[in-house]
């Protein structure tokens, strides 16, 4: 009988979470007040309408803790099965890159501005094509995880029944 196994969970879980995140991720900015570059006294650059617009970086943080759910990829470290140990460190490793990466280009391009911090329209479009790019890496090394999860079953496959284990009371 094949041993069952759920490795493949925790990617799952990275790789699509971005199905929930995302949209959320709109409605709270969506939700979020935003200023012009000229209210904050700030030279408008960037890339079109986005170099103009400014948000709370406060705003930004709470729409980015949707991430944490990619965190939850490590819930799979307590499961016996080292190949799912592996895959729930890798995909949570990459969660938490997901997450912090995002969140340190909006950071290093905030404002300040009477008391409060804000965000240019600019650094959220890089810091998307940069989560863009993270999730092309996650589903990637995915995807390097099935195959080679599937060449390691094969082989161990083809090795069983190279080497048939002996009859009962012939040893």
């Amino acid at each position: 009988m094949r041993k069952r196994s759920d490795w493949y969970w925790p990617f799952a879980l990275v790789v699509l979470s971005p199905a929930v995140t995302v949209p959320l991720t709109f409605v709270i900015l969506n939700q979020s007040s935003q200023f012009s570059a000229a209210e904050l006294e700030q030279e408008p650059g960037g890339i079109g309408r986005w170099g103009d617009t400014f948000f709370y970086l406060r705003d930004i943080r709470l729409a980015h803790m949707l991430g944490l759910l990619n965190l939850l990829a490590f819930a799979w470290l307590a499961r016996r099965s080292a190949q799912t140990k592996l895959a729930a460190l890798l995909a949570g490793l990459l969660g938490t890159v997901r997450l912090a990466v995002p969140l340190l280009i909006l950071q290093s391009d905030s404002v300040s501005f009477q008391g409060d911090t804000y965000v240019p329209g600019d650094a959220m479009l890089w810091s998307g094509l940069y989560s863009i790019g993270l999730w092309l890496l996650t589903a990637a090394i995915f995807t390097l995880f099935i195959v080679s999860s599937a060449i390691a079953a094969g082989l161990a496959e083809r090795r069983a029944l190279r080497n048939p284990p002996l009859p009962p009371g012939s040893a």
